[in-house]
């Protein structure tokens, strides 16, 4: 659900920017056609904006609910759900300063300079926010895994299970959540004022090789 809603941002955001552009190269009314984009936009920032402050509130009330249990007798299912609940915390602040730039009207682009890009990339292009979102879903298939390591095959557990694979499991979500990413840092560009995500490859190749890894997460 969450590189879900990604996506479908990304997707309705560039529909609605392919529209203005259109719209500016085939006749003079701009001025109404990106009134009535803003217009479809305030109502889907301010539930997405919602759903980050939501999401924010339940991931600190998780944390906090770990961080006052007992931690002298924590287990690695504790360590792991600590880590999954930080990657959605990540995730709902960066969904929430996202959104509320967005209904501020925050976002909007006068030159291409190096402040400039990196608001696009980092918090308009949502760069933080889907890294912490994959990350999320691969924090998820470890837990799953582990549990049924433990549970179904409990004697090859005890045998063989070892502290570091707990760290490694703890690291992976972040390192596959950042490395999704990469692809956008390189792509994303400042077009019309607008910012454009994984606008502008190399090579067709490039872009080919780069959704069917994408298509992955």
């Amino acid at each position: 659900m969450a590189s879900t809603t990604a996506d479908w941002t990304e997707e309705t955001t560039v529909e609605i920017q392919m529209d203005n552009y259109s719209a500016d190269a085939t006749t003079t009314s701009s001025p109404p056609a990106r009134s009535s984009a803003a217009s479809i936009l305030i109502p889907y920032n301010i539930a997405l904006l919602f759903f980050g402050i939501m999401g924010t509130l339940v991931s600190v009330f998780v944390l906090v609910g770990i961080w006052l249990s007992d931690r002298s007798n924590i287990k690695s299912s504790t360590l792991y759900i600590a880590n999954h609940t930080t990657l959605e915390l990540v995730s709902c602040v960066m969904m929430t300063v996202r959104y509320a730039m967005a209904v501020a009207g925050v976002f909007v682009y006068r030159n291409s300079g190096t402040a400039a890009m990196a608001l696009c990339i980092l918090i308009d292009g949502a760069i933080v926010l889907k890294a912490a979102m994959y990350g999320g879903i691969i924090s998820v298939v470890i837990i799953t895994l582990d549990r049924y390591w433990k549970i179904v095959h409990p004697i090859h557990h005890r045998k063989y299970y070892r502290r570091w694979m707990a760290k490694v499991g703890l690291i992976i979500p972040w390192l596959s959540g950042v490395a999704t990413q990469f692809p956008q840092i390189s792509t994303t560009a400042i077009i019309r004022g607008r910012c454009s995500t994984v606008a502008v490859w190399p090579t067709i190749s490039a872009k080919i090789v780069s959704s069917r890894f994408l298509f992955l997460f």
